[in-house]
């Protein structure tokens, strides 16, 4: 999956709206088709359908330097 660690993936969901989701596909799309944009949602189902190996530890870096830019301050 190579939306796993995507950044316009991310989306906090309580347990029930998660499971909801999950199990209504249509409204899913919709739901982040809305929150998304239409470009940004187009451009991850591209991302998506992209067969590759995730580089796991670029994705670390990428993280702990977000992480840094938070504790200071910086958007």
């Amino acid at each position: 999956m190579n939306t796993r660690y995507d950044q316009l993936n991310a989306c906090t969901l309580c347990f029930g709206c998660h499971a909801y989701l999950d199990s209504h596909p249509i409204e899913k799309i919709e739901f982040f088709e809305a929150r998304l944009g239409q470009d940004d949602f187009d451009l991850l189902r591209a991302r998506a359908s992209i067969t590759c190996k995730v580089d796991k530890e670029a994705i670390r870096i990428w993280l702990k330097q977000e992480l840094k830019k938070m504790d200071n301050g910086v958007n």
